[in-house]
């Protein structure tokens, strides 16, 4: 098989019968949909359901309410396709969206693709993140993680080798509130051979649903800077123990400062006060050592900012 599309969901019954429709009218024949119900109570569940009663490309997993990273790592661990791609249960896709990412796939033989889409109701924003150029990076994955659009912090723009995902032993951080998928493109892009982006706009995403979980968190400054934190701490774990840190660490460096010194910016001079310990343990002497001469002026910011 070539695609499994995993599409975790919860209490979305407004939205699931739209993004259902656009996946099972596809083009491209050859994929599954690997549903996670994490707990629904809306009628969603008896939607994907009906849903599979009729397609039998469609799996309906249930479980417990776990959050959407938990989701996710069960759909990880049932998929069978060759590639893996990611969809919202509020989204919707093209009719032509695995089409055009298996001809990316054909030409390039890329472990990642990076596609187009934009946001509904439009956001400035999201359609600027969500937006890519044509370019293929082979054995430069890293820079392609930090240089192009598209790269981050996305999910929902991307098709996985799914043996890239396995033998890496790349999952989602159950433990993050909010940035599981910003860490994900850490997990991956580095192991990556080929990634190809492509301009085509195959993936329309929700903005601003109420009661998701961005949403929620959008509205607080302070945990918002808190949760990028944990979400630094990770990507620092992860390249640290797979031991490509070192020869990355004046990217990686560049890329945290000024990510972690926005969020500062943003929150409470307390909760800045509060966790100033926490970021100047992540960036540690070496790691700064190794930033741009204007990314050290911002560390030594962040350090008086919190004094």
């Amino acid at each position: 098989m070539r695609f499994s599309i995993i599409v975790p969901f919860y209490n979305v019954h407004e939205y699931i019968g739209e993004c259902l429709e656009s996946l099972v009218k596809q083009s491209y024949e050859d994929f599954e949909i690997v549903m996670i119900d994490d707990g629904s109570s809306d009628g969603s569940s008896e939607i994907a359901l009906s849903y599979a009663e009729k397609d039998s490309r469609i799996r309906v997993i249930q479980q417990i309410n776990g959050g959407v990273s938990k989701a996710r790592n069960v759909g990880l661990g049932v998929a069978v396709g060759e590639y893996i791609t990611f969809v919202d249960s509020d989204d919707y896709v093209s009719a032509d969206y695995l089409e055009r990412i298996d001809e990316a796939i054909q030409r390039f033989g890329a472990d990642i693709v990076v596609f187009s889409g934009d946001s509904f109701p439009p956001s400035q924003l999201a359609d600027e993140q969500l937006v890519t150029k044509k370019v293929t990076y082979v054995h430069n994955s890293v820079e392609a993680l930090m240089v192009e659009r598209g790269s981050r912090p996305y999910m929902c723009n991307k098709a996985y080798r799914r043996t890239l995902i396995e033998k890496n032993s790349v999952h989602f951080f159950e433990e993050l509130v909010l940035g599981e998928d910003q860490v994900f493109q850490f997990q991956t892009f580095p192991f990556a051979n080929t990634i190809s982006y492509i301009p085509d706009k195959i993936y329309h995403y929700r903005q601003d649903r109420e009661g998701s979980a961005m949403n929620r968190f959008l509205m607080d400054s302070d945990s918002m800077f808190v949760a990028h934190i944990d979400l630094v701490r990770c990507t620092k774990q992860w390249w640290e123990d797979r031991g490509i840190m070192e020869a990355n660490r004046s990217t990686w460096a560049n890329w945290a400062i000024p990510f972690l010194y926005r969020y500062l910016k943003a929150a409470s001079k307390q909760c800045g006060e509060e966790n100033i310990s926490s970021i100047t343990g992540i960036l540690d002497d070496h790691l700064v050592e190794a930033a741009s001469d204007d990314n050290r002026r911002l560390y030594l910011d962040m350090k008086a900012s919190a004094a």
